[in-house]
C-alpha cells in the first residue's frame, strides 16, 4: 500500500539528558510528544510507535486518506512551529531548548498487524521505512528542520514551498534521491533572496566548478552563520576543489546512516 510515512527525532537527546533527572527527563518528553500526537491524529494520520525520543507515523492506511503526502508534510511543519512555544516552557521550567529533526517519504509498504505469537502491533515494514529513517538522520547533517524525498515534493505540487538541499545516495542504497526542505510560501518568501543565491552556489557545484562554488557557500555561511547548511557545502566544495573527481555528476554518496 502506498503510505507517506513520517520519523521524527530529538537532536543531541542523549547528550541533553545526561544533564537531567531522571523524572525530567519523562516530562519533558511528555509535554514534547503530547501536542506531536494531537497533530498527527488531527491530521488524520496514524501513530506507529515511539523509539525512546523518535516518533514513527503513517497516513494513508488503515483508511484511505485523500492527499496523504500534503497532510503529512503539514503536520511536519507544523510540529516545528509547535515547537517553538513549547522551547520556551522549557527553558523556562527546566534550563533546555529542543531542535527535532523530522523526514518524510512516500512509498509502497507492507502494511499489517506484525510481530510474535504473544504481541502484534500494526506497523508498516518496507524499503521505503529505511530510507524515511536515513532522511530523518540527514536533518541533522545538513542543518535543516525537515527534509523529505522528491516523491514527495512531486505529488504536493505548490502546496507548499521546496528547497532542493542536495541529490544524494543513502547508506546500503544505490539509486539517488533527491531530499528537499518544504516551507510554507510565507516563510520562503521571506527568505527568498537567500535561497536564489543558495540555488546559484549549488549550480557553480553541480557543473564541477568547486573553487568558485566555496567561495559562494563561504558567502553565504557567512552572511546567515546560524544555517549549518551552507558551511557544510563550504566544506565539501574545497575539499573537492583540492582533489577534483573524476566523472563527477552532482550526487553525494553518503557512508553514515
Amino acid at each position: 500500500r502506498e503510505v507517506t510515512i513520517l520519523f521524527t527525532d530529538i537532536r543531541g537527546f542523549t547528550t541533553l539528558s545526561e544533564k537531567l533527572a531522571p523524572e525530567q527527563v519523562v516530562e519533558i518528553l511528555n509535554r514534547y510528544f503530547t501536542p506531536m500526537t494531537a497533530l498527527i491524529r488531527q491530521n488524520q494520520g496514524t501513530l506507529d510507535k515511539f523509539i525512546g525520543d523518535a516518533l514513527m507515523a503513517f497516513w494513508n492506511a488503515p483508511l484511505d486518506i485523500p492527499d496523504h503526502p500534503k497532510l503529512a508534510v503539514g503536520t511536519a511543519l507544523a510540529v516545528q512551529e509547535n515547537l517553538h512555544s513549547l522551547n520556551d516552557e522549557l527553558e523556562r521550567d527546566f534550563g533546555v531548548r529542543l531542535a527535532m529533526g523530522a523526514g518524510l517519504h512516500t512509498g509502497d509498504v507492507f502494511v499489517g498487524n506484525m510481530g510474535s505469537e504473544d504481541l502484534l502491533d500494526y506497523t508498516i515494514i518496507g524499503d521505503n521505512v529505511n530510507l524515511t529513517s536515513r532522511l530523518e538522520g540527514l536533518t541533522g547533517a545538513y542543518g535543516v528542520p525537515t527534509l523529505v524525498s522528491g516523491a514527495v515534493r512531486e505529488i504536493c505540487g505548490e502546496a507548499f514551498a521546496f528547497t532542493l538541499i542536495d541529490t544524494v545516495t543513502v547508506k546500503g542504497k544505490s539509486l539517488p534521491v533527491d531530499i528537499y526542505e518544504p516551507m510554507r510560501h510565507e516563510v520562503h518568501a521571506g527568505r527568498e533572496a537567500e535561497l536564489i543565491l543558495f540555488a546559484e552556489a549549488r549550480e557553480l557545484y553541480c557543473a564541477g566548478d568547486f573553487a568558485a562554488a566555496g567561495a559562494a557557500f563561504g558567502r553565504l555561511a557567512a552572511s546567515f552563520p546560524q544555517r549549518k547548511l551552507y558551511a557544510v557545502y563550504q566544506d565539501r566544495a574545497l575539499e573537492l576543489a583540492a582533489e577534483p573527481p573524476q566523472d563527477w555528476t552532482g550526487i553525494w554518496a553518503l557512508t553514515k546512516k
